[in-house]
């Protein structure tokens, strides 16, 4: 964008130039706030999910608890590389949103 400034320095912005590009950003304003709305509700949404995954690996956490040390360990490992992959994937999909 920087660029484009430079090759541009050499033609003066008029005062309609500037009114006419306000004009613009503020047409589109009202679309880049819907944009960003749908964001949110799908992050709301995903963190829903999230709260009802936790509270299963809960349920699932205390019916593991009443099993044999060793097994209940070997579960406990196999529950957290899962959750490992989750947050990996979850980190993926917020960095490739930006």
């Amino acid at each position: 964008m920087g660029q484009q400034l430079q090759d541009r320095k050499d033609l003066p912005a008029t005062g309609n130039d500037l009114i006419q590009l306000a004009d613009r950003i503020d047409s589109n304003f009202s679309l880049v706030r819907t944009f960003f709305n749908r964001v949110e509700y799908k992050f709301i949404d995903i963190d829903k999910q999230f709260i009802e995954i936790d509270k299963r690996f809960n349920i699932l956490e205390s019916k593991i608890d009443k099993l044999p040390g060793r097994i209940s360990r070997q579960i406990f490992a196999a529950v957290a590389s899962f959750t490992g992959i989750i947050a990996a994937v979850v980190a993926v999909t917020m960095q490739t949103m930006n």
